[in-house]
């Protein structure tokens, strides 16, 4: 990005952009925990943690620790 055709408003644009794209793409648990009931969070949570359990017991620990704390964002209220 060091170039003589991008100045520093265009890299900050491109940054603030990026940041809204990869911080926006976290949101979407929380909308979806206010349209789905207690019962369906349960189910998910449930099945997000049996998730984690099966990829622990593979070896496959970076996969596990997501699908725990993606569980725990159900739980965040």
């Amino acid at each position: 990005m060091n170039s003589k055709f991008c100045d520093e408003d265009i890299i900050k644009k491109f940054k603030e952009e990026l940041f809204f794209l990869y911080q926006s793409k976290f949101d979407l648990i929380n909308d979806h925990k206010f349209i789905i009931d207690e019962l369906k969070i349960n189910k998910i949570i449930n099945l997000l943690e049996q998730k984690s359990e099966e990829k622990y017991n593979k070896g496959d620990f970076k996969g596990s620790i997501r699908a725990l704390r993606r569980s725990e964002k159900y739980l965040a209220k």
